[in-house]
């Protein structure tokens, strides 16, 4: 038997764990439990960056890391990641079906040995901190964890803001509450879920990125499993993707009600200036050098 030990930072009881481990039950079973895996929430296993290194040393993680993490492999197996340029599901699930994104996964595993067997979204990223955002200048004054990668620290950087990153997203609330940094970024659930609305007193919704991200394993433990259990794997995972993106999408206007009616002050996405936002994407890719 193959068995994976799933690597995230979300929360046991979230929508997305129950998700996730309802399909991981589906593969154990058509699999005759030759195929499975064990889910290690809030980051128990460690950083991305921590299981990103573990999994790309031969251990039996997968991996979960955004697509801007990729930025360190292959730089433009990143530009799904980079802020505001996939604006809603179906293109990110057009660029996941296309030819470049097979030739990106035949390249990271080549080149890498990283088989990605996941690709979806989380819903999209918004800040939460004691400042509210609803233009480029509004970061400007203050730092932000921001936990993107180098995507990340140059989108936080050409506003004129500082960025940070901390060992694990779980930091968050001791930072914000101890005013080590201002702000911090993910999808509302993750948000509300770590408890930042304790620490916080702005929410803004904006939209900064569809948090494409994936799981992805060591080759040499999936070239081990038999291409009909590969392919079951794949179809259950996928399966898991859209409807982790369609819990989402339905639920984050609830999960933005739950902050205010814990009396954070909200920013809506309408009122977040896109186009100001959008206008930095060239200064980011001229940084990344894409």
């Amino acid at each position: 038997p193959v068995v994976f030990n799933i690597a995230t930072s979300y929360k046991e009881g979230s929508d997305y764990i129950n998700t996730l481990q309802a399909a991981c039950d589906v593969i154990a079973e058509k699999t005759n439990g030759k195929v499975s895996f064990v889910i290690y929430p809030g980051n128990q296993l460690g950083s991305t960056a921590d299981v990103t290194e573990l999994m790309l040393g031969g251990a039996n993680i997968a991996a979960g890391l955004g697509m801007a993490n990729l930025s360190g492999y292959i730089k433009e197996a990143a530009i799904p990641g980079y802020p505001y340029v996939v604006n809603n599901y179906d293109e990110l699930s057009n660029l996941f079906a296309s030819k470049w994104w097979e030739d990106i996964k035949a390249r990271l595993a080549d080149e890498w040995n990283m088989v990605p067997i996941m690709a979806f979204s989380v819903g999209y990223r918004n800040m939460v901190g004691t400042v509210p955002v609803a233009k480029p200048a509004d970061l400007a004054p203050v730092i932000t964890r921001i936990g993107l990668g180098t995507i990340g620290q140059d989108f936080i950087s050409v506003t004129g803001g500082t960025p940070t990153t901390t060992a694990a997203f779980s930091d968050c609330y001791s930072a914000i509450q101890t005013k080590m940094f201002e702000l911090c970024e993910a999808d509302c659930e993750l948000l509300f879920t770590s408890g930042l609305n304790e620490v916080s007193t702005h929410l803004s919704v904006t939209h900064h990125m569809t948090n494409p991200a994936m799981f992805a394993v060591h080759k040499s433990y999936w070239d081990k499993i038999p291409a009909a259990y590969q392919q079951i794997v794949l179809e259950e995972l996928d399966a898991a993707g859209s409807k982790i993106w369609n819990t989402y999408s339905v639920k984050e206007n609830e999960w933005i009600q739950k902050f205010a009616d814990a009396g954070v002050e909200v920013v809506y996405h309408e009122d977040v200036d896109v186009d100001a936002f959008k206008a930095l994407i060239p200064e980011i890719m001229e940084r990344q050098g894409v």
